[in-house]
């Protein structure tokens, strides 16, 4: 999977918005708690069909929710109808090392190993962070906020995208694009895993 473009660009967005996260005394990657492996390779069709996605940019009735983007942008995109999955709480970097490792033991898959270890060894985030959650027909989608202080506006640092079971059937390669898939459903889903762009209508 092409993710490294949006590591590039996560990683130096919050180099700019959050001075105060440590990044200029980093600790070295060989001295950070190591992530563990990932147990298993993606199967991108049962992923769509009942798995969790943690895709770079949702489109949804013609906005978009993305990585990086500022909190008042990503409710506008998503709507005031939100659940706080967790309330904002301060931690320190080792704190979000920790978060960090238990979030991937849900996740062991490779497609998580790659997104979350790029947070986890380059942008050593600490702040204040918080989660909400949103339900569009069967999917559910929750944003991982943070800010380095608790007057600044949070970005989003991670998506994901949860998709409640479906029959096989209903999951498909677009027949033009060997690397999108197609979900049908109460809303259709279109998953362009080369770019990991989701749209939702």
């Amino acid at each position: 999977m092409m993710f490294w473009n949006r590591y590039l660009v996560l990683y130096l967005a919050f180099l700019i918005v959050a001075p105060g996260s440590g990044w200029a005394q980093k600790v070295p990657v060989d001295q950070i708690p190591k992530l563990i492996m990932f147990k298993e390779a993606v199967d991108y069709r049962e992923t769509l069909r009942a798995g969790v996605l943690a895709p770079d940019k949702i489109e949804y009735e013609g906005l978009s929710a993305r990585v990086y983007q500022l909190e008042p942008a990503l409710v506008k995109a998503l709507g005031k109808d939100y659940t706080v999955w967790e309330t904002e709480q301060h931690r320190s970097r080792e704190e979000q090392w920790a978060y960090l490792r238990n979030l991937f033991s849900k996740h062991d898959d490779s497609m998580h190993f790659y997104i979350l270890s790029e947070i986890y060894y380059q942008l050593q985030l600490s702040g204040w962070f918080k989660v909400y959650e949103w339900t569009i027909f069967d999917l559910t989608i929750r944003a991982y906020l943070m800010s380095p202080a608790e007057s600044e506006s949070a970005r989003v640092w991670l998506l994901h995208l949860t998709c409640e079971p479906t029959p096989k059937e209903n999951v498909s390669y677009a027949e033009s694009e060997s690397m999108v898939l197609i979900r049908l459903g109460e809303c259709g889903v279109i998953w362009d895993v080369k770019t990991n762009m989701v749209s939702v209508n």
